[in-house]
């Protein structure tokens, strides 16, 4: 089986990635999947199913310091980083 037919496979056993990260406060917070929860359910697939994953850029995207008041009035900064990471898959039987 080729890589791309091995891919199509995990796609298809892959169930939903909970939203369990929350990005941002207040109204402007949104809900978001992290790196370690979409690696513990494809990891165990792409085992599974003779694929290899592993990053091999990684490089960042945006990064900002927010700056806001929190309920007892005092300043806080948070740093918010997004990263942008490129992944090679290898299919372990060619």
């Amino acid at each position: 089986m080729n890589i791309y037919e091995k891919l199509a496979e995990i796609t298809a056993e892959l169930s939903v990635v909970a939203k369990n990260l929350t990005v941002g406060e207040g109204r402007s917070s949104y809900k978001a999947v992290g790196e370690a929860e979409v690696l513990a359910a494809v990891k165990p697939l792409e085992k599974k199913h003779g694929i290899y994953s592993y990053p091999v850029s990684r490089d960042i995207a945006e990064s900002q310091i927010m700056t806001s008041t929190n309920y007892k009035g005092q300043e806080v900064q948070k740093q918010f980083v997004r990263i942008r990471t490129i992944y090679r898959f290898v299919n372990v039987e060619k």
